[in-house]
This record gives structure tokens, C-alpha cells and sequence, in this order.
């Protein structure tokens, strides 16, 4: 799948455009007046507005083509964590702020803390005697949903018979 992007311009078209434009002020300012040297000059501020090139330490470009690769991989597997997403593109996310989150999420902010073994094991008991209890609990809801669904059905069949008692009474 490719994923059509607007690339910023190369240094090379902004200089050719600064050319082409340092030429049309050129030939403006044959005419001196004061609204052509105005225009000339705005002209010539205008020519220096450049797309930045870097946004910190990395080339737009790069930044491009990693979110590229973020939106390829998801559409791919979009069951995948968002962290296992970015380290898939851009590498562990181990020491500092996770690309893609802004300044605020680190690595073990998404991943979770890590515990010891110790911590878990001592965890289990109590774990499986909590799953115990509400199987137990799940257990007994069931039967009386049972129960109670039966006493229902035999009140539906009462009412049926009631109900054609009456109809049986109406015809005669």
C-alpha cells in the first residue's frame, strides 16, 4: 500500500524559486517609484520564507516517512499495543518520551511497571481464591437463574390453561 505524501520542497527548488523571484524584482526596480520599491522589497522578504527544514534534531522528512510507516503497520495489524507500534518503527522505546505521544508518555508509562517474581507469586494465593470465590458465586447465579426460569415457564403454562378455561367458558 503506498501512502501518497506532500513532501516539503528540496533545497534546491527553494533556491530555484528564490532565483526566479530575485529576477522579477530585478526587472520590477527598473521603474523607480515608491510603490514598485515597496513592492520590490515586499517581494524580496517573501522570497525569504522557507519551509523549515528540521523540526528539533530530525529532518521533516524523516518524521514523514516514520508516521508513514506508523499508518502502514497499523492498517496491517491494528490489534498490535501502540507502544509494540512504535518500537516496531522506531525502534525500543526505553529511556525517554515515546515518538508519536508528545513530551509527556515514556515507555513504562504504556508498557506498565515491572514486577518481581516474588510479587507475583505472593499475588497468586490471593488471585486464585478471589477466582475460586466468584466461580462459586457465578455457580450459584446460574442455578437460581434456573430455577426462576422454571417457575416461569410452569406460570406461563398455568396461564394458558386459564386462558383457554375462559375462552372454553365464553363459547358456551
Amino acid at each position: 500500500m503506498q501512502i501518497n505524501i506532500l513532501l516539503p520542497p528540496s533545497t534546491d527548488q527553494v533556491m530555484k524559486h528564490t532565483k526566479i523571484i530575485e529576477k522579477a524584482i530585478a526587472l520590477r526596480g527598473q521603474v523607480n517609484s515608491p510603490s514598485n520599491a515597496r513592492s520590490s522589497r515586499n517581494a524580496a522578504n517573501r522570497a525569504k520564507f522557507m519551509m523549515l527544514h528540521h523540526i528539533g534534531s530530525k529532518p521533516i522528512r524523516e518524521i514523514i516517512y516514520e508516521k508513514a510507516q506508523l499508518q502502514e503497520i497499523f492498517q496491517t495489524d491494528p490489534s498490535l499495543p501502540s507502544i509494540e507500534i512504535d518500537e516496531k518503527c522506531c525502534g525500543p522505546q526505553t529511556r525517554s518520551h515515546v515518538f508519536g505521544f508528545g513530551g509527556g508518555l515514556k515507555a513504562n508509562n504504556l508498557k506498565g511497571g515491572t514486577s518481581s517474581k516474588a510479587e507475583l507469586f505472593s499475588a497468586l494465593p490471593s488471585t486464585r481464591e478471589d477466582n475460586k470465590l466468584l466461580n462459586e458465586e457465578n455457580n450459584f447465579l446460574n442455578e437460581e437463574n434456573k430455577s426462576l426460569n422454571d417457575r416461569l415457564s410452569t406460570l406461563e403454562n398455568v396461564m394458558k390453561e386459564i386462558m383457554k378455561m375462559k375462552e372454553f367458558i365464553a363459547t358456551q
